[in-house]
């Protein structure tokens, strides 16, 4: 999205809320919506804001940034609907293949352990910026990361079932031995 169109969207908020305030155009808060909404489509960007200002909680007060972008697919995520689309269960990004989508799906439940267990044995969080930054690290090196972080799990825990879950990383098991563990559950 470009200036302009942040612009117009920014005067749709104006006239919808009398008290808004849109700094005329100009200064801090176009910047930080043009930056913000640069990787979205103006098209999706009016539909969401007019879901939104149906929303009752929004009726007297203009909605915020984060809560127009909150489920707007970005630009570069854009698929093409004519062919076949499988979407993520978790993110509900849409993908043309299947294998690629099924790659990002155990990359988010790699990130989503990495995130829990991160937390759990070095009390570090993540913020967005971290995490879109394990999303878009190479693949090689995520799973040198990764690997280290299962190795030292491993090596630290008492849970039986959690080094036979990492032990299954390493070595995947027979279908055989998969069932047996899955019964441990």
């Amino acid at each position: 999205m470009n200036r302009e169109q942040v612009k117009k969207i920014l005067d749709i908020l104006k006239l919808n809320y009398p008290n808004y305030i849109n700094d005329n155009n100009k200064g801090s808060m176009l910047e930080e919506w043009c930056k913000e909404l640069e990787e979205y489509s103006f098209e999706d960007t009016i539909e969401r804001i007019k879901q939104v200002m149906c929303e009752e909680k929004y009726q007297m007060k203009p909605p915020t940034l984060y809560y127009i972008t909150n489920g707007l697919i970005k630009l570069k995520n854009k698929i093409d609907y004519s062919e076949n689309v499988y979407y993520c269960d978790n993110c509900h990004r849409p993908f043309n293949d299947l294998n690629e989508m099924m790659e990002h799906r155990a990359r988010e439940n790699s990130i989503e352990y990495i995130i829990r267990e991160s937390k759990k044995w070095f009390n570090k969080t993540f913020d967005k910026e971290g995490i879109e930054r394990l999303y878009d690290m190479a693949e090689e090196e995520f799973k040198q990361r990764y690997y280290k972080l299962l190795h030292y799990i491993y090596e630290n825990t008492k849970d039986e079932f959690e080094k036979q879950r990492i032990n299954c990383i390493f070595n995947p098991p027979t279908i055989e031995k998969a069932k047996e563990i899955l019964n441990m559950m």
